[in-house]
């Protein structure tokens, strides 16, 4: 009976509140999904990849595993994946997750990110995420980074250690800089709190957009110290 009340009640709600689509609004079958136009705009990441950078391979290099970036420079972090391009069509999902209060796509989102890490999530120890200011939280009142996190281990059953790498210094926005200003924006402004929780752990590092990668590298080179094993990078976009 109660099962019946339920979805009696879940059929009224749909008629009140109707399933939009994530990013255009138009009216479809569920909650927290996206209409077929939507979804086939969006630009997901596909094999040829760098193996260690996870960026699309040019066509002189699509026999190779690395990429010549990769080759001659090694990176900070073991390795980086994420699911989309970051462009037009994913800012529209992306900025109301992280400006806008709309955390109804989250699930969907995070699962765009399990498939795009899953070799890095398969022998994951704990996921974190990129931490925010203890300011900037209370004004943005929550961290975006922090809601892929949980509900990626929620879909993979990998452990969640949402404060183990905190911020500590209230830094400006990166979107003011240039690449080596971010660098210096981020220079110390991470700390590992509890080390002996991540010591010897392989793990993956949660955030929304990745730019320049300069957060995350920061973030990363803390762990490292801390005495992290490994850490590699899953992100939702990154700017190509």
């Amino acid at each position: 009976m109660n099962n019946k009340l339920g979805i009696a009640a879940k059929y009224a709600a749909d008629l009140v509140f109707p399933p939009q689509c994530l990013s255009c609004g138009n009216i479809i079958s569920k909650h927290g999904g996206l209409c077929q136009t939507c979804f086939s705009r969006l630009h997901f990441l596909a094999s040829p990849l760098c193996e260690t950078c996870g960026r699309p391979l040019s066509k002189e290099a699509e026999s190779w595993q690395i990429c010549p970036h990769c080759s001659l420079h090694q990176p900070t972090a073991a390795k980086y994946r994420f699911a989309l391009s970051y462009d037009e069509y994913s800012k529209e999902l992306i900025l109301p997750l992280k400006h806008g209060d709309k955390t109804l796509g989250v699930p969907l989102l995070a699962g765009f990110m399990v498939r795009a890490g899953s070799d890095i999530l398969s022998d994951a120890d704990a996921l974190l995420p990129v931490p925010l200011h203890r300011f900037r939280l209370l004004h943005r009142k929550y961290n975006q980074s922090a809601l892929l996190a949980k509900e990626i281990a929620k879909q993979t059953g990998i452990t969640f250690l949402p404060y183990t790498l905190r911020r500590k210094k209230s830094t400006k926005s990166q979107g003011e800089f240039n690449a080596s200003e971010r660098k210096r924006n981020v220079k110390g402004a991470f700390f590992v709190r509890r080390p002996l929780k991540i010591s010897g752990k392989n793990l993956v590092l949660i955030d929304d957009v990745m730019t320049t990668g300069a957060t995350v590298n920061e973030c990363t080179k803390e762990l490292m110290q801390a005495g992290a094993n490994q850490v590699s990078v899953l992100t939702l976009a990154a700017v190509l």
